[in-house]
């Protein structure tokens, strides 16, 4: 018992100076003044005075107006977070970037936490150097480190996706537990969707896990897949209620309001000048002849996105810079790669491909790449997937390589690199 309790104390030291580490290096990399990018602090604040409406919010801010009011454009799960310190710092106290950069530190205990539960690594190290990947050597890094409202809902939804990734794994003494932990599982899947639409996509790998991984008689599974689905139903509805008062419609228009106003400004401005009474029937008009953000002509572009876009070369110092639309992640998580090495027999390996296919279709279609941005925050929706294919690949042998090791800091360099140039030039 005694050495038990050594092991359990031992990897909880081991956590915590995880977590320090991965917060100390968000922190040194930001210049620590107020973010103005606060889109989710006004939601809350809008929730705090009982409306959904942010008339108020600063014209720098993405927002779209329809039926007399404005309407944060971003999914609205984040808001959540901040409602505690909106409440208690007001929008110009609450400096967004900190939550960021805490949720980001999380992430990485999450993470070897998930990976803990899936039987992934050999030894708690190598578990760490793992989760150090997803959350150091990624595009979350920046997310992170920076702290805007764009990149926070990332790193929220990053931060919900684990929570459930964890509760979904998890393994109950009892049957009843494990029906616990699939509602709680459930519950997080939801709010992480209620951060980001497209982490709805991503539901296939929980449905496969609990199909092929959980024991338990063919209607004891679908017992579970229920308990999962009430759990999730319970923020998705809430969501669909929000876009019905809006909007009329139970799905999010305001993507397509957005994609309007940046592409096709006088179909916008010829619904905000229209009665209130016909804005609705006027936004499907436009949306039938000038289609949605989601459309196939931009795919060619977000593919040279993902895969090839380089840093960029200059003659005077730094030389060597990156993009401001972004960079692959061929040259800032080249590690990822080693998904395609993930035991093919093996029919998880399948649920996470097509987890990161589904996923990456709203990037590959969307009609902006993620705009100013270091790497492809995009690729965040697909990222933790194709984590855990990597994490499998790289672990069905043997405990990580050195090879291995290097690697995961060299993307963290890659990642310091981009976070601090456009800290000082962006």
């Amino acid at each position: 018992m005694n050495y038990l309790k050594k092991i359990e104390k031992k990897r909880a030291l081991a956590l915590g100076a995880f977590f320090l580490f991965c917060f100390i290096a968000y922190y040194l990399c930001n210049k620590h003044e107020f973010n103005f990018y606060n889109n989710y602090s006004y939601f809350a604040d809008a929730l705090l005075k009982g409306h959904l409406h942010v008339d108020g919010m600063p014209e720098h801010l993405e927002s779209v107006s329809f039926m007399g009011h404005k309407y944060m454009h971003f999914a609205p799960g984040v808001s959540l977070l901040c409602l505690p310190f909106v409440a208690i710092w007001g929008i110009d106290g609450f400096n967004c970037i900190y939550l960021a950069m805490f949720l980001g530190a999380c992430n990485s205990v999450l993470a070897v936490g998930v990976l803990k539960n899936m039987g992934i690594g050999k030894a708690e190290k190598d578990r760490i150097w793992l989760a150090a990947m997803l959350t150091l050597g990624t595009v979350h890094f920046f997310c992170a480190a920076t702290g805007s409202s764009w990149f926070l809902g990332h790193v929220a939804t990053l931060f919900f996706l684990l929570l459930a990734f964890y509760f979904l794994t998890k393994q109950g003494k009892t049957l009843k537990m494990n029906y616990l932990f699939l509602f709680l599982s459930g519950l997080f899947f939801g709010l992480a969707v209620t951060c980001r639409m497209t982490a709805l996509l991503g539901g296939f790998f929980f449905l496969g896990w609990i199909w092929f991984k959980k024991e338990g008689t063919r209607n004891e599974k679908f017992k579970m897949i229920a308990f999962f689905a009430l759990g999730a139903f319970i923020f998705g509805s809430m969501y669909m209620l929000y876009n019905y008062v809006r909007y009329g419609s139970i799905m999010d228009q305001g993507y397509t309001l957005t994609y309007l106003k940046d592409y096709h400004r006088e179909a916008y401005d010829a619904i905000q000048a229209a009665p209130a009474s016909e804005q609705q029937a006027l936004l499907a008009e436009y949306k039938a002849e000038f289609g949605g953000p989601l459309q196939l002509k931009f795919i060619g572009y977000n593919l040279y996105s993902i895969l090839f876009m380089a840093p960029e070369w200059q003659g005077t110092f730094p030389y060597l810079v990156p993009a401001v639309t972004g960079v692959s992640i061929t040259f800032t998580s080249p590690l990822l790669y080693w998904a395609v090495t993930a035991d093919v027999k093996k029919k998880m390996t399948w649920c996470l491909w097509l987890s990161v296919l589904l996923t990456a279709i709203p990037f590959l279609m969307n009609y902006g790449n993620g705009m100013a941005q270091f790497g492809m925050r995009y690729s965040l929706d697909f990222t933790p997937y194709l984590w855990l294919l990597m994490c499998y690949g790289l672990t069905k042998k043997d405990s990580l390589k050195l090879w291995t090791k290097v690697l995961i800091v060299l993307c963290f360099v890659v990642e310091i690199w981009g976070t601090l140039y456009w800290v000082a030039y962006y």
